[in-house]
């Protein structure tokens, strides 16, 4: 047998390589679609101990409630019996609510307030979307995007109580929605115009809660929000083990009610989980579909955004008090 040339050899040698190289190209493409295709069980809440006084269970049946209403469009008879539903229980757990009437195209819309009293005069606003959108395809009820953000501010203004040490709480329902084409951030600009017209200077930071209800639960940061707010939240979160679904990646946001909220001169923070399911198919299926259903939600998942949200509020208080509010 004839000796390869040394040219042979070289081309060999690159056919070789070349083949190895394609072949760990291949591998970890496959491995990427996997990660990509197949839920990652590591992304699921596990509860070693409940933080707080929030109930998921009692936050659950809440869910539960409002979803046998169906869709909650502007205007609609079940927008109203969500609306007095969750009246009815903030006034039973004993907090003062506010009734924020608007309207939207001659329709009457309400913010809901529930107000927590605290023993310092600055004031922290958690706030949350709770209608679904007018051209929501049929079927759909929207356990995650639309409910859970809804159920668990009820379930945190019960754990908060009437009063507590530190700042007071506003937990407030925001009725109009994102996905809406005549009032896609309505309730977000109705609660902005009161703060300004009442020239409400204790108000000094909004933390907007939306989409927390997903078994993969993956709270990203998100751009321009105020550092301080975000490092309490993060910093709690990692501090209370459920620093693996607090990832720092910060996510952009599209046209919606929290970018409303960020034209506010006050200092603003969003929990939200931008990615619904455990992979990127299941977020697609999901996502804005009538597959947006309770059984793709754990309750677990709203405790863990409780105990963070709840312990990272003492933080928040020492900070409000530097917090400067000028309205025009």
């Amino acid at each position: 047998m004839k000796r390869l040339s040394t040219q042979g050899r070289a081309a060999l040698k690159l056919i070789v390589i070349g083949g190895v190289l394609t072949f760990l190209l291949l591998f970890w493409v496959s491995l990427s679609l996997k990660k990509q295709l197949q839920p990652n069980p590591r992304q699921k809440v596990v509860l070693r101990q409940r933080y707080s006084p929030f109930e998921h269970e009692r936050a659950w049946r809440d869910m539960e409630a409002l979803l046998k209403l169906g869709p909650r469009p502007i205007g609609s008879e079940a927008a109203l019996q969500q609306r007095n539903y969750l009246a009815r229980e903030v006034q039973a757990a004993g907090l003062r609510i506010r009734k924020a009437p608007f309207t939207v195209s001659g329709a009457p819309l309400v913010n809901l307030i529930a107000m927590v009293e605290g023993s310092l005069p600055e004031t922290i606003i958690l706030c949350t979307h709770c209608n679904t959108p007018s051209n929501a395809p049929e079927g759909y009820v929207g356990a995650q995007r639309d409910t859970s953000g809804a159920a668990w501010l009820l379930e945190m203004a019960r754990a908060l109580g009437p009063k507590r040490m530190g700042a007071s709480v506003w937990c407030v329902w925001l009725e109009g929605n994102p996905g809406m084409e005549d009032a896609p951030l309505a309730g977000a600009e109705a609660l902005l115009q009161m703060l300004q017209q009442e020239k409400e200077r204790t108000i000094k930071a909004i933390i907007a809660i939306s989409a927390i209800g997903d078994c993969f639960l993956q709270v990203h940061r998100t751009p321009n929000e105020s550092e301080w707010l975000a490092n309490a939240l993060w910093g709690t979160a990692q501090r209370l083990n459920y620093g693996r679904h607090f990832s720092h990646a910060t996510r952009k946001l599209n046209r919606s009610v929290w970018t409303a909220l960020r034209q506010a001169a006050l200092p603003t923070a969003l929990l939200s989980d931008f990615a619904y399911g455990g992979s990127v198919l299941e977020h697609k299926n999901f996502w804005n579909h009538p597959n947006d259903t309770l059984d793709k939600l754990c309750p677990e998942s709203l405790q863990a955004v409780a105990d963070v949200l709840y312990h990272a509020l003492p933080i928040m208080d020492s900070y409000a008090a530097s917090i400067s509010v000028q309205y025009k």
